[in-house]
């Protein structure tokens, strides 16, 4: 640990007022309304980040007879169940009244001594992450119980160092998420691309076919609708070498050998190598006897497992 760092249970993180490391309620489903006061539950809370899905609301009537504790902006929630344990984010200001389930602490930061955006992403980190796995328990479900949370330590320096951190990660959180909305504007520049190109095709000089509208000589009918004149539309079996079908089946995996593509490895156009699975060079001839994956003319050495 750096010098003038020291490590903090994370319950003395925790403001000295009334309810600032506490739990959510416990809400069930005859309580569950269509308006009223938010609900957060598990699934709302991601690692940093505020997944907005899954809208449910409890009536202010439920809100008093239960005696729930309300949600702040700001405040920082903590989960307790589902992978990753000890995920966190902070409660977004949703312009209106939050309440969270009973699996999630909220844990509102001594602001005087620790940096509340410092503390959420060390407590985000796979060190403390590792930590709340190893001291969680359950027969069905594995959580952390707010006692053990609240045993989980984090390291941190002065206040001062810490908002310096906080503001270096943050100033890398928000370029990354200008990135993400820079490649998604792009995806769906390029799916709308996509979808002229495959429908209307190119000119012979390279610029987009007018439409069927504009110039309805260039098209003709066929079984998947208007298509340019000089396609054709034919089945995918049609245009084919063969087919490999392993039918489902997936051969005894190993720790090292052969490279095993299964359908978790298959993205949208591009092979994955993670998980990287393997199986023994002694199985591959007897997999590979309906035939050997082949890539731009060339044989493949991995094999498929149920693709």
């Amino acid at each position: 640990m750096p010098e003038n760092w020291r490590s903090y249970p994370i319950r003395e993180l925790a403001a000295n007022a009334p309810q600032s490391f506490t739990d959510g309620d416990w809400i069930e489903a005859p309580h569950i309304r269509e308006t009223g006061i938010r609900l957060i539950q598990t699934g709302n809370i991601g690692i940093g980040s505020f997944i907005d899905r899954s809208r449910k609301y409890i009536s202010q009537a439920s809100f008093d007879a239960l005696h729930c504790k309300e949600v702040r902006p700001g405040d920082l929630l903590i989960c307790r169940l589902a992978e990753p344990i000890g995920r966190a984010c902070f409660a977004p200001d949703l312009g209106e009244r939050m309440i969270t389930s009973v699996d999630v602490t909220i844990l509102r930061v001594d602001t005087e001594s620790f940096d509340p955006r410092f503390v959420s992403f060390c407590i985000n980190t796979p060190e403390c992450l590792r930590q709340c796995e190893t001291v969680s328990g359950g027969t069905t479900r594995q959580r952390i119980s707010r006692t053990n949370l609240g045993k989980v330590e984090l390291k941190a320096p002065s206040v001062g160092v810490q908002r310096r951190i906080a503001e270096i990660l943050s100033t890398l959180d928000e370029a990354i998420e200008q990135t993400e909305a820079l490649i998604a504007k792009h995806q769906q520049i390029k799916a709308g691309l996509m979808h002229d190109l495959f429908t209307l095709g190119i000119t012979s000089d390279g610029h987009l076919r007018p439409t069927r509208e504009q110039a309805p000589k260039l098209y003709k009918g066929s079984p998947l609708g208007w298509i340019p004149k000089e396609w054709g539309a034919c089945p995918i079996e049609s245009i084919l070498d063969r087919i490999i079908d392993y039918r489902g089946k997936t051969p005894t995996k190993t720790i090292e050998g052969i490279p095993l593509i299964t359908a978790k490895n298959v993205r949208m156009g591009y092979i994955d190598p993670e998980p990287k699975e393997f199986i023994a060079e002694r199985d591959y001839p007897t997999w590979m006897i309906r035939g050997i994956p082949v890539v731009t003319g060339h044989q493949y050495g991995a094999i498929s497992g149920s693709p």
